[in-house]
Order: C-alpha cells, then sequence, then structure tokens
C-alpha cells in the first residue's frame, strides 16, 4: 500500500487502541503469524516484491498447519471496488472486504465485528477497545502488502 494510505490506517487504529505491526510485504506478514498471536489480520491488494499477493496470503492462512491460524480473522482492503475483485477475495477465505479510502470509524466497526464473530464460535471472549480511548491494551489488526498495515495485531 502508500505509505500515506497505510500511515492513516495505522494512525486511525492506533487512536482507537490498536497495536499495529505494518509489513512491507506479504511473505513478512505470515512469517510473523507463525511467531506471533493476532487477532485478525488486514491485508492490503498490493502484490508485494516477494510475489505474493493479499488472495496468496488469505489462502496460504487458510491452509496453514494450526486451526487457529486457519480461522484468524481476515480483513481485506481495496481501492478496486468491482464486484469481482471483491468476490476473489472472499473466494480466498477473507470475512470482509474494505474499500479505500479507509474511514477509521468504520474500519474499527468492521474490525469489531469480524473478531467478535469468531470469538464468539470459539467461545472466547472478545479484548476489543471500546471508544476512542480504550482502558485496556489490545492486539488486532494487520494489514499486508508492500507497505500494508497491520493492527491491533490482527
Amino acid at each position: 500500500d502508500s505509505c500515506t494510505s497505510s500511515q492513516a490506517v495505522r494512525e486511525a487504529l492506533g487512536a482507537r487502541g490498536y497495536e499495529v505491526d505494518h509489513f512491507s510485504a506479504a511473505e513478512e506478514a505470515f512469517d510473523a503469524l507463525a511467531e506471533k498471536n493476532y487477532d485478525a489480520v488486514l491485508a492490503s491488494q498490493i502484490v508485494s516484491l516477494g510475489g505474493m499477493d493479499c488472495e496468496s496470503l488469505i489462502r496460504k492462512l487458510r491452509h496453514s498447519a494450526t486451526a487457529e491460524k486457519r480461522a484468524l480473522p481476515v480483513i481485506a482492503i481495496t481501492a478496486n471496488a468491482d464486484p469481482t475483485n471483491v468476490q476473489r477475495f472472499f473466494a480466498a477465505g477473507a470475512n470482509d472486504v474494505v474499500l479505500k479510502p479507509v474511514e477509521g470509524l468504520e474500519l474499527d466497526e468492521r474490525i469489531q465485528s469480524t473478531v467478535r464473530a469468531r470469538r464468539t464460535s470459539t467461545s472466547e471472549q472478545p479484548k476489543l477497545p471500546q471508544g476512542p480511548n480504550p482502558t485496556r491494551p489490545t492486539s488486532l489488526s494487520r494489514d499486508v502488502g508492500p507497505k500494508g498495515t497491520r493492527s491491533r495485531r490482527l
């Protein structure tokens, strides 16, 4: 993603209490998912230098060795509103798709809804921030792609 776009997403989510990890390549993000626990992934449509794109990352995640990683919520972020493009993300295994320009409040609501649905289905209690100044830290989101953003350990 562009530096400006990814910075805007990180700032918007940071202001809402998310811990954001940013990766410039989908491969780096996938490797980090093996090392850390995240609540969700935000994935940008841009193809990274290594050749892995958003769809490939999502498919690889959905075929991961652990059930926890396979069930990790994924929100794809794209500027291409074409229905065929959006459907490709869902076919790859995305839980939701958000169109650019990304609005902080909308993205926060979509993240919370997606994570809550996962946690409800696995009987986990959500640890999501409440309002613009949450009282407890959480981890939730990640956006990946060249200069993509990850946030709140998503």
